[in-house]
């Protein structure tokens, strides 16, 4: 699929597809070890035509930037995900087949250009250009803080959330290295505000997947959203290529700081009973890949099977119907 043009606002609609079947990724297993060449098997293109649209947003601080947001059909049962590139990466490159496969899926799917990266690099009032290979430490931060980037796509998803097209509240955010690290970073944020306004603005991140999550890219360090016990406590998926020894001792290292916060399977449970409880129970998912790999080119190697993965994942503890009692739909701007 071809790059959209900014000014073609909607493009055309492509019908759903299959949804994979469950019971290979069950066979397989959401947590453990998988293994695949570095040949790079490229995964089969997006369908022509799903429907998405060009977003453009302004952020607090003067910054124009643009996003594609694929809609669901599930109306307020849609549980949104965000997919968050890389560090000089595109969104829309980055995961152009996984925004489809999950769109297919039910899902609502925003893939946003953070700043400085594809066309979100005009300040609109002076033309002020953002490159990021020039960017400092505290222009990055600007990405997760308030009046930033993240905050601008909230308000979209607000407004999305009010024309009952989505649930936010049984958000999902998917991030590639640097994208992991600012996923982690507006959950700490999204929480810190319920506190902070006395409870009066609800979180919206219930559950992170993290590709290859680093432990601390440019000034967004891992153990500030580590420290936060809302943070810590979310249904999270890490994902990392363990050929690539220094990404793969990062992600260990957080799936370590993590498990002390998370159930663990009961004691003497024979094959049935873990299977079940990983179903039902389990909220901390750890996957390594035999490749050298990492970030969203963990989703170019088909038989990886990773977009199959993050959505099943997503599934367990957002989509099934059993989470709409525990995160219902709420209006959240008042009429």
């Amino acid at each position: 699929m071809a790059r959209p043009r900014v000014d073609n606002p909607v493009c055309s609609w492509g019908m759903p597809g299959s949804v994979v079947a469950l019971a290979v990724l069950l066979a397989v297993g959401l947590s453990g070890v998988a293994s695949a060449q570095d040949a790079q098997e490229p995964a089969p293109p997006a369908k022509q035509g799903p429907e998405f649209e060009v977003v453009d947003r302004i952020t607090g601080d003067g910054l124009s930037v643009q996003g594609f947001f694929f809609p669901s059909t599930k109306g307020d049962n849609a549980v949104p995900v965000v997919l968050l590139h890389s560090w000089k990466g595109d969104g829309w490159k980055e995961y152009e087949g996984l925004a489809a496969y999950l769109q297919e899926q039910g899902y609502a799917v925003l893939v946003p250009n953070l700043r400085g990266h594809g066309q979100s690099t005009t300040y609109k009032a002076t033309g002020a250009q953002l490159d990021p290979a020039r960017m400092s430490n505290a222009e990055i931060s600007k990405m997760v803080q308030q009046h930033g980037d993240m905050e601008a796509w909230r308000s979209f998803l607000v407004q999305k959330n009010d024309e009952r097209a989505l649930n936010l509240n049984k958000l999902c955010l998917v991030g590639s290295e640097m994208g992991a690290s600012v996923a982690m970073h507006w959950a700490l944020y999204d929480w810190r505000m319920f506190d902070m306004t006395a409870r009066q603005r609800r979180p919206s991140v219930k559950a992170l997947v993290l590709l290859s999550p680093q432990k601390n890219f440019r000034g967004l360090d891992i153990r500030d959203p580590l420290a936060s016990p809302a943070v810590r406590s979310l249904s999270i998926m890490i994902l990392v290529g363990r050929q690539d020894s220094k990404a793969y001792a990062q992600a260990s290292q957080l799936d370590t700081a993590l498990a002390k916060y998370h159930p663990g399977p009961p004691k003497g449970a024979d094959k049935n009973e873990l299977a079940r409880w990983n179903e039902e129970t389990k909220d901390l998912f750890f996957r390594s890949f035999d490749t050298s790999l990492q970030g969203s080119k963990l989703l170019g190697v088909r038989q990886l099977m990773v977009p199959e993965i993050i959505g099943r994942f997503i599934d367990l503890r957002l989509g099934s119907a059993r989470w709409n009692k525990e995160f219902p739909w709420q209006q959240i701007k008042k009429p």
